[in-house]
């Protein structure tokens, strides 16, 4: 859906959503290989954030026989219970008066060019927050839980939210991960870029919101766009933990397009009660 429209936020900033920010428009995934998580670290299987994190391509079809369209949002995803995963509210394809089948694949895998022998499960129920408004793409609220068809694969496993008594500050260290571009928004990527699991080296919480918190990326490394849903860690007394899931970056009005400023990440702390009543006996 490329970026999707800009919304202003505190009168300062626009905010451009990170997720469909990637819409693939070829079946062909062969030509990019560094597509994540801008000047990330890339994330390989016997790191413990691959067994949790997901991409996902949403899209929709007017039939059931209708073949995968070219163009697909892509967003990513985590893991939060055996048949359960979190993601963005805004990742969810858009309803159509002509297309009014949604389909939301969920694949368990490193990298877009293994996709074809990766395993893959689709999401059944889908519910976004019920105070979420799609019609602003605000970060109030920007959540949702996907119910899954089928159990995650053997090698995969959920992620526990961080414990409410533990709080973060100010200038504490998180690791956000995704799929999404591994360059800035100036550099041109091919329509057919393939897209791989990355992960920041690292990123401070720079201002916190409440529901949502602020990381730093003024240095070079970020969230940007294909990394919306996608999840945040935090260590925690030697345990690694979930404590936000990414909804877009800010851009300073006036000035050219760049992830390298606020990362925007959904505390997922603010709203545990409603994930785990909405996961209900699997929590």
């Amino acid at each position: 859906m490329g970026v999707k429209q800009s919304i202003l936020f505190l009168g300062i900033f626009f905010l451009l959503l990170s997720s469909c920010g990637q819409k693939n428009n070829s079946g062909n995934l062969e030509i990019n290989k560094k597509q994540s998580i801008i000047n990330g670290l890339e994330v390989t299987s016997s790191d413990p954030i691959a067994k949790y994190t997901v991409l996902i391509h949403s899209y929709q079809l007017s039939k059931n026989t209708d073949p995968k369209p070219n163009g697909f949002s892509l967003c990513t995803g985590v893991i939060i219970g055996k048949k359960t995963i979190l993601t963005a509210a805004h990742c969810l394809s858009k309803e159509d008066p002509v297309k009014k089948i949604s389909v939301m694949e969920v694949f368990f895998g490193l990298s877009s060019e293994t996709l074809k022998n990766a395993p893959k499960a689709f999401g059944t129920l889908v519910s976004p927050h019920p105070y979420y408004k799609s019609d602003t793409l605000s970060e109030n609220f920007d959540l949702a839980v996907v119910k899954l068809a089928t159990e995650i694969p053997s090698g995969f496993s959920p992620i526990s939210i961080l414990p409410s008594e533990v709080e973060l500050q100010v200038g504490d260290m998180v690791f956000p991960a995704g799929y999404g571009r591994s360059t800035d928004l100036g550099v041109n990527n091919a329509p057919t870029a393939s897209y791989r699991l990355n992960k920041s080296a690292g990123l401070r919480i720079s201002e916190d919101w409440g529901t949502f918190f602020y990381v730093d990326q003024v240095k070079g490394s970020g969230v940007c766009s294909g990394d919306s849903g996608g999840p945040t860690f935090v260590q925690s007394k030697g345990k690694l933990y979930l404590v936000g899931i990414t909804h877009g970056f800010a851009i300073e009005k006036g000035k050219p397009s760049t992830c390298l400023s606020k990362g925007m990440l959904v505390k997922v702390q603010t709203y545990k009660a409603w994930i785990l009543k909405t996961m209900g006996t699997e929590n």
